[in-house]
This record gives structure tokens, sequence and C-alpha cells, in this order.
């Protein structure tokens, strides 16, 4: 059987290239914007520095339930389809499609991946006391 690679082509380069540089670019604004986030929250009274640590928990477990949503939809496509990487990936060298057996390993790795972002949370609310964050009892 003949080997299938995808080529990359400038669009899907540039695209690589614009994430890449949005998550670099990112990472000092998010220091610089959460430790003075941080530190207006920390002097507020306890029940509104609360309600601020809820709204940041909600937030981290909604993009965690959407990393293990994108993890599930490819793990999908790529159990259905049986090669991977998908055709139209983006991809910055020229590369091998596998495919069979060595696909499948790819598309349970992804529900394995899926998993883990979809019961992180879950998993973390239970063994951690997150509940004293969520509930602010005044005497």
């Amino acid at each position: 059987m003949e080997d299938k690679f995808i080529e990359p082509t400038v669009a899907s380069r540039v695209k690589i290239a614009l994430c890449v540089i949005f998550i670099i670019a990112t990472y000092p604004a998010e220091e610089l914007w959460g430790r003075s986030f941080m530190a207006f929250i920390e002097g507020l009274p306890i029940c509104e520095s609360l309600t601020w640590l809820r709204g940041i928990v909600i937030a981290h477990v909604l993009l965690f339930w959407l990393v293990g949503l994108l993890a599930s939809s490819l793990a999908i496509q790529t159990l259905r389809s049986g090669e991977f990487p998908l055709p139209g990936a983006w991809v910055w060298f020229r590369t091998k499609v596998r495919t069979g057996w060595k696909a499948k390993v790819d598309g349970y790795i992804l529900v394995i991946v899926a998993l883990f972002f979809f019961l992180g949370p879950v998993v973390a609310w239970y063994f951690l006391p997150l509940d004293t964050i969520f509930f602010c009892w005044s005497s």
C-alpha cells in the first residue's frame, strides 16, 4: 500500500503561526492581569471575594470542558475515518497519515484525554474543598 501524506500549505502555516503567536502573546498579559485582579479580590470583603472566585472556578471548568469537547470530537472523527491526522488538518511539515491500528491508538488516546478534561473538574470538586468558595455563611 502506498503511503499517504498531508502536504502543508501557506494558509495552514499562517494559521499555525498565528495560533502560536496568540498563545505566546497572551501569557504576559494574563500574568499581569491575573496578579492585579487577584490583588483586587484580596482587598474585598470575604463574601464579595467568594463571588469573584466562583466566577474564576466556573470559567476554568468551562475551559476544561471545552478542551474535552474538542478532544472528543477529534477522537470520534479519528476513529470513524481510521486515519490520523485527519484530511485537511493544519500541518507545518509534510506529515505521513497513520492508518489502521496506529490511527485507532491515536483515537483512543484522544478519548482518554477527553475523559481527563471532562472528569478532571468533577474529581477536583470531590477531592478538593471547593465547596467552601461556593457557599458563604454569615453569622
